[in-house]
């Protein structure tokens, strides 16, 4: 989360000399953010996760976003009013396929929690798999081991005439 507070920091920089409005806008919506405690929020849905409590993940999650939505709906009214239809269409569609990609994320750690809460069947299906292995592994040497006697017995039976 540090991180996400010095980009923002660099950003709103960059964007004082252009735009000093929406700079000090996307600072006071950062602001806003740590008095919402997002971010702490969003290291407690982490832990949450971690123990494997899903449904306080799921909803603390759902809190989080309508923080989160409530401060993009408080960037975008406001923004100047000369973006285009096609301009605010191509953001919502970038800022949709982030979510996407962060609900997927977030979907691929909550199957990792399931599987890590689920160790013994998996650790049960690992045996399993192993004891298959280690059948193909005998009847393999098995097969070497008749493969080489019949190549030697061949061998023998063209070397020494009877």
């Amino acid at each position: 989360m540090l991180e996400l507070e010095s980009k923002l920091t660099v950003i709103a920089e960059k964007l004082r000399e252009k735009d000093p409005k929406r700079a000090q806008l996307l600072i006071d919506a950062y602001q806003q953010s740590k008095e919402q405690l997002v971010t702490k929020k969003m290291a407690r849905i982490t832990e949450l996760l971690d123990n494997n409590e899903l449904h306080e993940a799921e909803k603390l999650s759902g809190e989080v976003m309508q923080s989160i939505e409530a401060l993009i709906r408080l960037l975008m009214d406001q923004q100047e009013k000369t973006i285009s239809k096609k301009e605010e269409e191509i953001q919502l569609d970038k800022w949709k396929k982030a979510i996407e990609e962060q609900l997927k994320e977030q979907k691929a750690q909550t199957d990792d929690t399931k599987k890590v809460a689920n160790k013994d069947e998996t650790l049960a299906n690992l045996e399993a798999q192993i004891k298959k292995l280690e059948n193909l592994i005998g009847k393999q040497t098995e097969v070497i081991k008749d493969t080489e006697t019949k190549s030697n017995e061949g061998l023998r039976s063209r070397v020494l005439p009877e």
